[in-house]
């Protein structure tokens, strides 16, 4: 796995930048631009622990790592700044 940090943030397999959203509290919220066939989503990851959700409506998809606090303030995050962008 290729790990390298970028101006965009960490790109863990892929070799190109993964356009960071938003950090906060830890969580950085991020997409890949290639996903075309999924519904619009978000993924976050803090430390080892990583998300996925849906945006329309919120939904969590996955997540691996983090507790039930975690997912819950990721919830709240992604309602706060995400839920409004179509």
């Amino acid at each position: 796995m290729v790990r390298k940090r970028t101006s965009c943030g960490t790109t863990g397999q892929y070799k190109w930048p993964v356009p960071t959203l938003l950090v906060i509290d830890g969580f950085r919220f991020y997409f890949f631009s290639d996903e075309r066939q999924e519904p619009p989503h978000v993924h976050v990851r803090k430390g080892d622990s990583v998300a996925k959700l849906w945006l329309h409506p919120v939904d969590l998809v996955f997540a691996s790592g983090f507790n039930r606090s975690e997912i819950r303030r990721i919830r709240e995050l992604t309602l706060e700044y995400f839920s409004h962008q179509q």
